[in-house]
């Protein structure tokens, strides 16, 4: 896992997860519910991009 941040500068945690030739991209939040994956910053509510992380 990747620390990140949010444009926010909240913390997002990346998992990158390789099974044969795909790849997927798993966000986690660990301030929220104790550990929860999410497609939104927790903070800002915002989308989160692997493209537009800090």
């Amino acid at each position: 896992m990747q620390k990140r941040y949010c444009t926010c500068g909240n913390p997002v945690h990346v998992q990158y997860i390789n099974r044969g030739a795909r790849r997927r991209l798993l966000f986690w939040a660990f301030a929220r519910e104790g550990g929860a994956t999410t497609a939104t910053c927790p903070h800002c509510r915002r989308t989160l991009n692997i493209n537009e992380l800090r």
